[in-house]
C-alpha cells in the first residue's frame, strides 16, 4: 500500500426544493440574479478571510434543479494546519464534518457520503533536500505524455494538463516550499514545507471524474464509492509511474549500485565522487576552484543522479 491521500475534493447534491434564500444571506452569502432584482440563478458563500473552510455554491439548472457544491482541502481544513495531510482512514470523519458544515450553512439537508465527487486532487508527498527537488524537477522535463501538454512552470514545478478545450486534469510534480512563497504563506509554514516534493493528480470537474470512475469499474462516483485507499493508491502509481518515480512506488532503496547499473564503471565513479563533494562541501561546491569542477558539470552531474534517484548519500 502507497501512501497517498486525497488532498482535496469538492462534492455536490441536487435538490428540486429552492434554497432559503434570507438564510444564505445571514450568512454572508453573495447572490447572482437575472437582471438586477430577477430571480436568483447563483449563491456563493466562500470562506472568510483566513479561515479553512469549504467554499460553498449553489447553482440553479435549465429545469429548476438546484446544485449544492462545496469545495475544500481535506487535510487543512480537519485539522487546522496548512500543511496537514488526512489519512484515508480519516475519509468518514471528513464526510460527517462537511454534511454537518454544508447544512448549517445553507439551511439544507446534505449528504456529503452519498454526494457526486465533482473534483479530485490525489497526492502523494516524497522527502527529500530542498535543494535537490530543482534538479529532480529538471531531469523530468523532457517526458512527453500523449494527450497531454507539458508545462515546466518554474525549476520546482512540472506538469501535464490534458489537451483540449476543458483542460480537466492534471498530472503534476512540485516542491511544496516554492508552492507556499508563491502563496505568501507565513514564514513558519513556508520553512515547515521544506524537502517535500509532491506528486499530484487532479481532475477539475465532475466530467474528469466520471472518467476517472469509469476507468477503475466503478459503479458510480459517490464520495464513499471513489474516496478510498485502492483510488488512491492506483491513480498515484500511475502518477509516479509517469514521472519515473517507481522506486519510491515499490519501496526501492537506491544506492549508488545503479549508477554503475545505468552508466557504467567510469561515469558511475564520476557520479559517486559528485555526491562526496555535494555532502562535504554543499550544493555549490563548483565555487571552490580547488576542486576543479564546473557549475555546467555540477548540473550535469545532478540530473544524472536525479535520473537514477539518488541525491545525496545521507
Amino acid at each position: 500500500m502507497l501512501d497517498a491521500f486525497f488532498d482535496s475534493t469538492g462534492l455536490s447534491r441536487g435538490s428540486p426544493v429552492r434554497p432559503n434564500e434570507s438564510h444564505l444571506l445571514e450568512k454572508g452569502t453573495k447572490v447572482f440574479r437575472y437582471g438586477y432584482v430577477g430571480e436568483p440563478y447563483k449563491f456563493v458563500l466562500n470562506p472568510r478571510d483566513g479561515c479553512i473552510e469549504p467554499a460553498i455554491t449553489i447553482s440553479r439548472t435549465p429545469n429548476n434543479y438546484w446544485i449544492t457544491s462545496a469545495e475544500v482541502a481535506i487535510g487543512p481544513w480537519l485539522h487546522g494546519d496548512r500543511l496537514a495531510r488526512a489519512e484515508i482512514k480519516a475519509i468518514p470523519d471528513f464526510l460527517a464534518k462537511m454534511s454537518r458544515f454544508v447544512e448549517d450553512m445553507t439551511a439544507a439537508p446534505f449528504d456529503a457520503f452519498h454526494a457526486r465527487v465533482c473534483r479530485l486532487d490525489v497526492a502523494i508527498d516524497l522527502m527529500m533536500h530542498e535543494a535537490d527537488i530543482p534538479s529532480f524537477v529538471d531531469a523530468r522535463r523532457k517526458l512527453v505524455l500523449a494527450k497531454y501538454n507539458r508545462n515546466l512552470i518554474n525549476d520546482t514545478t512540472l506538469s501535464f494538463d490534458v489537451k483540449g478545450k476543458e483542460r480537466n486534469q492534471r498530472k503534476h510534480i512540485y516542491g511544496r516550499q516554492q508552492k507556499m512563497r508563491d502563496k505568501k504563506e507565513t514564514p513558519e509554514i513556508i520553512k515547515a514545507a521544506a524537502g517535500i516534493l509532491r506528486a499530484e493528480a487532479q481532475y477539475k470537474n465532475n466530467r474528469a471524474v466520471t472518467d476517472l470512475a469509469k476507468s477503475l469499474k466503478l459503479p458510480n462516483h459517490d464520495a464513499l464509492t471513489i474516496l478510498t485507499q485502492s483510488t488512491a493508491d492506483i491513480v498515484i502509481a500511475k502518477v509516479l509511474k509517469l514521472f519515473q518515480l517507481d522506486s519510491a512506488l515499490q519501496g526501492k532503496r537506491v544506492s549508488v549500485e545503479d549508477f554503475y547499473t545505468a552508466y557504467g564503471p567510469a561515469v558511475a565513479s564520476r557520479l559517486v565522487n559528485h555526491l562526496h563533494l555535494k555532502r562535504q562541501f554543499g550544493t555549490e561546491y563548483y565555487n571552490f576552484p580547488v576542486l576543479k569542477t564546473t557549475r555546467s558539470a555540477f548540473k550535469r552531474y545532478d540530473k544524472m543522479c536525479a535520473q537514477v534517484g539518488l541525491l545525496s548519500l545521507e
